[in-house]
């Protein structure tokens, strides 16, 4: 993810996971008979939670950085929150 060049490994392979996974999931969860707006919605909002956490989880597994502050308890609140960042930046390519 860090790197300057833009490359299939930190770019594009994680937008296409997140992709993927934010276009099955509401596909999977809505019954398909369903006629209700609401439960619509429902599943529309849960995937968007679930999406935060897992383009989260991709970000941190595919950042090639090393951190030594990661050891400390202070310093795991710290990487966890600039995954977080990074993941809701992401959301400009799964939200729309």
């Amino acid at each position: 993810m860090n790197d300057t060049s833009v490359t299939l490994m930190n770019t594009a392979l994680p937008l296409l996971i997140l992709a993927a996974i934010a276009g099955v999931m509401p596909w999977v969860l809505v019954p398909k008979g369903t006629r209700s707006q609401g439960r619509v919605a429902l599943v529309i909002g849960v995937t968007a939670v679930v999406m935060v956490g897992v383009s989260t989880v991709v970000m941190a597994l595919f950042d090639k950085r090393t951190f030594g502050a990661g050891e400390s308890a202070a310093g795991t609140g710290v990487l966890a929150w600039m995954y977080l960042r990074a993941s809701l930046a992401a959301v400009a390519a799964w939200g729309p």
